[in-house]
């Protein structure tokens, strides 16, 4: 079978668009949070992690911020291709849980908004 040359040109952008997909499902996003303590502010996290899921105001004036930053379940990305008489298409995709499990990242802040603790259970 003949591909015309906009079928190939279109396969060709799918494919390089599929893998930036891809590349997007394995980036790492690991932090030490350990080199963190004490300098991390509230802010910084708010602006790195965004809002938090949860958050609270110990009677001391302590924060405790709960974010989830990966969804609960399987992440999985797929790439599929099909061909028929006279024409040529391609699909991506890319699932992820919606479930929310318990969190993943406690992160608490002193009154005066600095990090003392951190801890994580995913």
């Amino acid at each position: 079978m003949k591909m015309s040359a906009a079928a190939k040109a279109g396969l060709i952008a799918a494919w390089i668009l599929g893998w930036g997909f891809l590349s997007g499902c394995a980036t790492d996003t690991s932090v030490d949070w350990d080199a963190r303590i004490g300098s991390y502010t509230c802010d910084q996290a708010m602006s790195e992690l965004g809002p938090p899921d949860r958050k609270s105001v110990l009677a001391g004036g302590e924060i405790v911020a709960e974010w989830y930053p990966r969804p609960v379940g399987e992440t999985g990305c797929g790439i599929g291709t099909g061909f028929s008489a006279g024409a040529t298409s391609a699909g991506f995709g890319e699932t992820t849980g919606t479930e929310e499990g318990d969190p993943a990242l406690i992160l608490t802040f002193t009154p005066g908004g600095h990090l003392p603790s951190w801890s994580k259970n995913y």
